[in-house]
């Protein structure tokens, strides 16, 4: 799901934050709010496409699917209320409300936008509302909200890649028929790691060891 939010990421990331008067920071808020409102309506509406379309529609039911996927999708989506929080915090900020204010109204956006996918799950027959999913994207959403609120940066940072695998020729239907498809369906040809920032541990502990000396 990382690669499905390229929009928000390119616009939040390059959005700066400044002093404003209020007036502006109402303005900004609005474009903001706007902005998302039509970024998450376009991209449910392709993920209804690209994922529901072909299942039959069910009453709301849990799912759990722990056991499943080797626990690739649960990565997946902690990696994606990571992103989708980081995006969130940028793009807030740039309103000109306050750090804190930003970081815990923006970071919570992944959490906001899975909950939604969460309940489009709920409603379809094949899959089902799922407790591991929503603890995921709960732990991810505290990955970026912790490290902000803590070190006022991310230390720690998720990333992935995508090498498309042999296997999607074997279950199009499942794993995905074309590329656009195999990025979000295929977690064979998905790589998920952490990415620790060296040198702002390194200043801590130079800074720790300044101080004992």
């Amino acid at each position: 799901l990382v690669q499905g939010f390229l929009f928000l990421m390119l616009f939040s990331f390059s959005l700066k934050s400044q002093s404003l008067d209020s007036s502006l920071v109402k303005k900004r808020t609005r474009i903001l709010l706007g902005t998302e409102v039509l970024g998450f309506s376009g991209m449910l509406y392709g993920l209804d496409k690209l994922w529901y379309s072909d299942y039959p529609r069910s009453k709301f039911h849990w799912f759990n699917d722990n056991n499943e996927w080797l626990q690739m999708d649960k990565v997946g989506h902690f990696g994606t209320a990571y992103y989708y929080g980081w995006m969130g915090y940028e793009a807030t900020k740039w309103t000109g409300i306050s750090d804190k204010k930003a970081i815990w109204w923006g970071g919570t956006a992944g959490f906001a936008f899975l909950t939604v996918i969460e309940t489009l799950d709920a409603f379809s027959a094949e899959w089902g509302a799922s407790p591991g999913d929503l603890i995921a994207n709960t732990g991810g959403t505290f990955m970026f909200i912790g490290q902000q609120l803590a070190w006022g940066e991310q230390r720690l940072i998720m990333k992935f890649s995508h090498k498309p695998s042999s296997y999607a020729n074997y279950r199009p239907e499942a794993l995905g028929a074309s590329y656009t498809e195999q990025l979000f369906k295929d977690y064979n040809a998905q790589t998920y790691w952490l990415s620790g920032n060296i040198a702002s541990f390194t200043k801590l502990i130079f800074f720790l060891f300044l101080n004992n000396g």
